[in-house]
């Protein structure tokens, strides 16, 4: 970010990529899961995917705050 590297986990870089590749389109949790996990969402995948978000943004948040000070 800015200049700054920044390391993403392969799930991570995976829903970077997917997102990328499609803008403005909307993906459920099951898609994304599937993409990413490459496998069949067959329970209930919502709070694995959203955890994934919310550890991401996270750090990217953390990063930012740095690049601000």
């Amino acid at each position: 970010m800015d200049g700054q590297e920044t390391r993403l986990t392969a799930k991570e870089y995976s829903i970077l990529l997917l997102l990328m590749e499609h803008p403005g389109q909307v993906f459920s949790a099951e898609q994304i899961y599937e993409h990413v996990w490459e496998e069949s969402a067959d329970f209930a995948v919502e709070n694995t995917v959203m955890v994934l978000f919310a550890i991401s943004g996270k750090r990217l948040r953390s990063i930012q705050k740095i690049r601000d000070m």
